[in-house]
């Protein structure tokens, strides 16, 4: 292989219409960066520490995930920052890290982290270089596992002389890895590890085609809205999730709070998803926003090949406003406002308003009641004998029939006295946008 380095392209990409994106120049400065941390089951961890690697757990620049698994790092150096998480349970160490590309007064977001056991964590490295040997700088190497539990990629990026790392992987489970850049076609590939594991594996990119890709299918869009409880009791570790798995089956969700709320207001999400892509000329994905009626405009680039879901995080998404998506692809080619597809087919959110909970009359059969959704035009109710988590199920739900008023009486089985129950009402738009309540309890007299 040549010493000498072929750059690869250093400056960001500037896409008509795009708003940018694409390869960092690491012009130093500071940024945000965002995202959700998962376990190896594709559930959110809450309360995980998570940290700017240079500077270590001990620093300043750390936060924890919250009830959602979400977590905003800022004023982290605007480079290509390694952002590492771990978290200690039942004596059990767990550890997980993700690179972010970060630019100067940006937010960055969509950097999610799995976090997997130490014991059960393992890595791939080696170097990325064109047809003629040439090593390139600047690469971005993405693998993301093939049993659907998580929704974005593990990635890694080229350094100076053509070196990539790409770690805390999970051992045992098949990875789909992608090798791409601007010029160049993408590289392939599968790789399973054993625990331990820092497998060399090198890659050849060929240069490539001038092409622009069809944009993204099926795309869709769901707004979520959380209760301020989310954000501020520990208790809520995992609620979300659990019920989000329950309520959407067969469905992965990594759900993301808008910000972190220090109490008292409501948090709105989006997740946009579409159809996966597998084409070696795609290099990531244009996304698309508008507010009530109002054009369409570029609010971020996803840099992720592989991925398949959108997080909206942004901190101004209200309820009762309504959100107009759309997607693009940009192809590997992307150059001088060329590569970027036309816009998918577009997808609206409304976000539903807040949904308080009226108590319940507590018996063996009782009667749930709460205050209307602003936009909700049917309820389910959830019973549960234990806390909602990941893993625990409910014993009743009226997912199947739900209600349009405001209030139910429970007609299952009778419940035991003495015995603390949780219950959750979730409201549905006509469309399917949720607003979940708080997690209520009571005792059977």
């Amino acid at each position: 292989m040549r010493s000498h380095i072929a750059m690869f392209v250093a400056g960001a990409i500037v896409l008509a219409g795009c708003g940018g994106g694409g390869d960092n120049g690491n012009s130093f400065g500071h940024a945000d960066v965002t995202g959700v941390v998962y376990d190896q089951n594709g559930g959110i961890v809450r309360d995980a520490q998570v940290f700017y690697n240079d500077l270590g757990a001990g620093s300043a620049r750390q936060t924890v995930t919250n009830s959602n698994g979400a977590y905003v790092l800022k004023g982290v150096p605007a480079l290509d920052d390694l952002i590492q998480c771990q978290l200690t349970s039942n004596g059990v160490q767990y550890f997980g890290q993700n690179l972010a590309r970060l630019y100067d007064g940006q937010r960055t977001m969509t950097v999610n982290i799995g976090l997997y056991p130490e014991s059960k964590l393992a890595s791939i490295h080696g170097t990325v270089s064109d047809n003629h040997g040439n090593l390139l700088i600047g690469a971005k190497i993405f693998a993301i596992p093939d049993n659907g539990t998580t929704l974005s990629s593990s990635y890694g990026i080229t350094d100076n002389r053509g070196n990539y790392f790409v770690g805390g992987l999970l051992s045992g489970i098949k990875y789909d890895i992608q090798v791409n850049g601007l010029g160049y076609s993408s590289a392939l590939d599968t790789e399973t590890l054993n625990a331990g594991q820092d497998k060399p594996v090198n890659y050849t990119l060929t240069a490539a085609s001038t092409t622009t890709l069809a944009p993204p299918s099926n795309v869709r869009a769901i707004a979520y809205t959380t209760p301020a409880q989310a954000t501020t009791q520990i208790k809520y570790r995992n609620a979300f999730s659990a019920i989000r798995s329950i309520t959407n089956p067969g469905k992965v969700f990594h759900p993301t709070m808008k910000k972190f709320v220090s109490g008292g207001s409501n948090a709105i999400e989006v997740d946009v998803m579409w159809s996966p892509i597998t084409d070696t000329s795609l290099l990531g994905f244009g996304i698309y926003r508008g507010a009530n009626g109002r054009p369409l405009s570029n609010v971020d680039f996803l840099r992720d090949p592989l991925s398949e879901v959108y997080e909206d995080m942004d901190g101004g998404l209200t309820s009762g406003t309504s959100y107009t998506y759309a997607v693009t692809t940009v192809s590997t080619s992307a150059s001088n406002g060329q590569g970027e597809s036309n816009l998918s087919a577009s997808a609206t959110v409304t976000p539903l308003g807040p949904l308080a909970l009226n108590g319940v009359a507590a018996s063996t059969h009782p009667t749930f009641s709460w205050s209307p959704a602003n936009g909700a035009v049917k309820y389910s109710v959830l019973l549960f004998d234990q806390y909602p988590d990941i893993g625990v199920l409910d014993i009743f739900d009226t997912l199947q029939s739900p209600t349009q008023g405001t209030s139910y009486q429970y007609n299952g089985n009778l419940l035991s006295r003495g015995i603390t129950y949780y219950y959750v009402v979730i409201g549905y738009s006509s469309t399917g946008d949720q607003s979940v309540s708080q997690v209520g309890q009571f005792t059977v007299p």
